[in-house]
């Protein structure tokens, strides 16, 4: 049916990309709007300010942050069942330490992410408290 692996990822990936929509309403990315204050339309009147698109990108930021820690996770696993099942093997040791120091590497990465992410969003005027909301500061409403 498929005649090479491009084909095959190129059709998962727009499945994958056509259901994206869902997933991040779903996950809870969208966030409130802020700017409606007599909305009473139960799809929103799409109303939001410019602490919503920062919101969002947070949002999308820490949904990624939360895929990659994961994979980095299986990673762990990985790595430990080829150290451990290597039989001695130097090669196969070798291999699965180095799985291992890559799965670190990268949590670091990911938490380093994570804090410049917030960092980020602290200077730019947002109070990012739950990972999946932002309040918006006394003094800047729009």
């Amino acid at each position: 049916m498929f005649k090479n692996k491009l084909q095959k990822t190129i059709l998962i990936a727009s499945l994958w990309l056509s259901f994206l929509p869902r997933f991040a309403r779903a996950a809870g990315i969208l966030p409130a709007e802020s700017g409606a204050k007599n909305c009473t339309s139960p799809n929103g009147c799409g109303n939001y300010s410019l602490l919503d698109i920062l919101a969002l990108a947070v949002n999308i930021a820490d949904w990624i942050l939360g895929v990659v820690g994961a994979v980095a996770l299986l990673f762990f696993v990985y790595g430990g069942f080829v150290f451990i099942l290597s039989g001695g093997s130097e090669e196969k040791v070798k291999e699965g330490k180095t799985i291992l120091i890559n799965a670190i590497i990268g949590l670091a990465i990911v938490f380093a992410s994570y804090l410049i992410i917030r960092f980020a969003a602290g200077l730019l005027g947002a109070n990012v408290t739950n990972g999946l909301q932002i309040n918006i500061p006394a003094g800047n409403t729009q």
